[in-house]
């Protein structure tokens, strides 16, 4: 009887310490604060970007702001610092009406720092030229607007497209792909206020790493969400597991380790981005929708995007080209060559209506 009763004692001790440290960290916040050294940041052209009130989006282009970065690719002949400017309603493009007007064609372009144009001036992203090719010969007809922003991947994607079809009535969407796994924060910004509106980026941002076992990982997923300790010690557990491999990884040995621990960081990402893709497509069937893939040599024939019945796959395959065509951030005369593919692909798809 004695024992049972110091079992009890024992019991409730601990469950009124771990209830105890769960307010205490309520209030604290501390074991968001400690997700700091775990996240992935956003550390581009931070001058023109802000934390965004989009607990999705995570961060946005800050309306009417511009300045001037190095930071040009090596073959660039233009010029050696890229000009960064920022419109009205936070899109890196000229000045934009957010009424349309009748008769035009309001094609909208989102993506990461591809379409964002990371090592070009404004004038030089590859949506700006599209505009500029169109305007040649359909005068008055098409709006093509840069919604690119460095390193969204496809669920941050996502989220600003409900914004601006809910806002800016586009009349075609493409989403142009390349950045996969987790969102990426802002670098050096407050990140906890995100977590507390959206606390799926705990999931994303604390996976199990030393186990696969479903059952553990099902528990897992319902003690990220529901429990501040748990949430504290998985932290500094994948922490110390992190700063081990990396070490190691240093030195040149355990690779297949170190590619493991990373995938899992990034696994789940994929799988939200995939749930939001899959969601958008399904509540905006009347959109018409692009995917666009800037590196087709690695992804020319994708079968992944033939499930869906109201979008179709733009590809630059570039294998016959030289090596900067194949760049992620490749200098401007690229860029003309993107624009002039993709205008011949729309015409010629009849993807754009040249007779209204």
């Amino acid at each position: 009887m004695k024992h049972i009763k110091k079992f009890l004692l024992l019991f409730i001790t601990v469950v009124m310490t771990i209830i105890l440290f769960e307010i205490f960290l309520l209030f604290t916040n501390i074991d968001t604060k400690l997700l700091g050294h775990a996240l992935y940041y956003q550390v581009a052209d931070l001058k023109v970007h802000r934390v965004s009130n989009d607990s999705n989006r995570l961060y946005e282009l800050i309306p009417s702001s511009s300045a001037i970065f190095e930071g040009v690719n090596p073959k660039e002949t233009k010029y050696s610092n890229r000009i960064v400017s920022i419109n009205s309603l936070g899109f890196r493009d000229r000045e934009r009406n957010k009424t349309k007007s009748d008769g035009i064609f309001r094609i909208i372009i989102l993506g990461g720092s591809n379409t964002y144009g990371a090592t070009v001036s404004n004038k030089d992203t590859y949506p700006t030229i599209m505009q500029k090719l169109l305007d040649r010969q359909f005068p008055d007809k098409f709006e093509v607007w840069n919604a690119g922003i460095s390193a969204y991947v496809m669920s941050q994607k996502v989220a600003y497209a409900d914004y601006i079809i809910r806002e800016f009535n586009p009349d075609l969407i493409i989403f142009q792909v390349h950045n996969e796994e987790r969102r990426a924060f802002l670098y050096g910004e407050g990140f906890t206020r995100l977590f507390k509106k959206n606390k799926e980026l705990y999931l994303e941002n604390i996976p199990l790493l030393f186990s696969n076992n479903p059952t553990l990982l099902k528990i897992h997923y319902y003690l990220v969400l529901h429990s501040r300790v748990y949430r504290l010690i998985i932290t500094e557990i994948n922490n110390i597991i992190i700063k081990n491999i990396n070490n190691w990884h240093e030195n040149g040995k355990l690779e297949d380790s170190y590619a493991k621990i990373i995938n899992k960081y990034d696994a789940y990402g994929d799988t939200i981005s995939k749930k939001d893709f899959d969601n958008f497509l399904n509540n905006n069937n009347n959109i018409k929708v692009i995917i666009l893939d800037p590196n087709g040599q690695i992804y020319c024939n994708p079968d992944e995007y033939k499930e869906h019945k109201n979008i179709e796959y733009f590809s630059l395959c570039s294998q016959n080209k030289s090596e900067e065509y194949k760049e992620i951030h490749p200098p401007s005369y690229v860029y003309e060559w993107y624009a002039e593919e993709l205008v011949k692909m729309f015409i010629n798809r009849k993807y754009i209506n040249i007779t209204k």
